[in-house]
């Protein structure tokens, strides 16, 4: 059975910034519903954790927000060693 998310056309640039929240929550160990990309620079009120970035699509530069929690920890995965 088909969704509304199934039948929404994304931008590239949406597309591109939903890919980028998907990655990083998949990537955080507890608490990754809190973890957004939105469009533009976000202004933070203390609220959350906040870095702005720019992401190239097609050329253009496109401002994005990534936001989370304070509670939430966005630490780097662990690489492990092959020997």
């Amino acid at each position: 059975e088909e969704t509304i998310k199934d039948l929404v056309c994304w931008s590239p640039h949406s597309s591109m910034r939903r890919c980028l929240e998907e990655l990083v929550q998949s990537r955080t160990r507890n608490g990754a519903e809190s973890v957004f990309v939105s469009d533009g620079y976000v202004i933070s009120m203390g609220g959350k954790k906040l870095v702005k970035l720019q992401m190239q699509c097609g050329g253009e530069p496109r401002p994005v927000s990534l936001c989370w929690n304070w509670d939430v920890k966005l630490e780097p995965v662990a690489v492990q060693e092959t020997h």
